[in-house]
């Protein structure tokens, strides 16, 4: 967490932060001084905000590609299981309703 926070904070934040001497525990503590001000995810937006095309560059295509044609069989698996379980329950509907039509001749 704390090479992290190193690579998200602007330099003058991590300058404040190391220049600050009222943490006794030194520079791994006082590092996270400007998250008690600024949340961790805020800091984590404005980095990716400031960094976005070297991230997306680094990290964009690591295996979307297979993740997609993944994402696009199981979403032809699924499709293909709720048409069959529709026209089972359509079957189920007819067969129900001519039992309910039997049963009303003969209540009659």
């Amino acid at each position: 967490i704390y090479q992290h926070a190193e690579t998200i904070m602007d330099n003058s934040e991590l300058d404040e932060a190391v220049k600050d001497t009222s943490c006794s525990s030194g520079l791994p503590i006082s590092i996270f001084k400007p998250v008690m001000h600024t949340p961790w995810h805020i800091l984590e937006r404005e980095y990716y905000g400031r960094n976005k095309a070297k991230i997306d560059g680094q990290f964009g295509n690591l295996g979307v590609e297979h993740d997609v044609i993944f994402l696009e069989q199981r979403i032809r698996v699924l499709a293909a299981t709720l048409k069959s379980e529709r026209e089972k329950r359509e079957e189920m509907m007819a067969t129900f309703e001519k039992l309910e039509s039997r049963v009303t001749l003969l209540g009659a």
